[in-house]
C-alpha cells in the first residue's frame, strides 16, 4: 500500500471520529427532548451534514467541490434512512431510544465510510 493511501485513510478515520462525535452529540442532545425520533434524527442529520460534507471533503478528500453535494446529500438521506429504520427496531429490544442510538452509533458510521469512499468522492486525485 502507498504511503498515500495509508495517509488518506487515516485522516478518514479521524475525520470519521470527529464527525461521529458532533454527530452522537448532537443526536444525543436532542434524545432528550420530547421530540419525536424522527424529527431529531432529521434535525442531527442536517446539522451533521453541512459539518461533515466539509471535513470529509477538505481533511480527506481534499476537496469542497459543489459537485460531490449531490451525491452527499442522497447518501445522507439513506442513511437517515437506515438509521431511523434501525432504531425504531432496536427500541423494543433496549427498551430506551437512546440506548438503541448508542448501539448502533458504530455500525451507521461504518456504512457511511464505506459509501462515501465508494460511491461520492470518487476520483478525487
Amino acid at each position: 500500500m502507498s504511503r498515500f493511501f495509508q495517509s488518506r485513510y487515516m485522516i478518514f478515520l479521524i475525520v470519521g471520529v470527529v464527525n461521529t462525535f458532533f454527530g452522537f452529540f448532537v443526536l444525543f442532545l436532542l434524545s432528550f427532548t420530547h421530540l419525536d425520533t424522527w424529527l431529531i434524527l432529521l434535525l442531527s442529520q442536517l446539522f451533521g451534514l453541512v459539518f461533515n460534507f466539509f471535513t470529509t471533503g477538505h481533511y480527506v478528500f481534499r476537496t469542497t467541490s459543489w459537485k460531490f453535494l449531490s451525491k452527499f446529500i442522497l447518501v445522507s438521506i439513506f442513511i437517515y434512512f437506515v438509521y431511523l429504520l434501525s432504531i425504531n427496531l432496536f427500541i423494543p429490544y433496549v427498551e430506551n431510544r437512546t440506548i438503541a442510538i448508542l448501539i448502533l452509533v458504530t455500525p451507521i458510521s461504518l456504512l457511511n465510510y464505506f459509501i462515501f469512499s465508494r460511491y461520492v468522492f470518487i476520483n478525487v486525485k
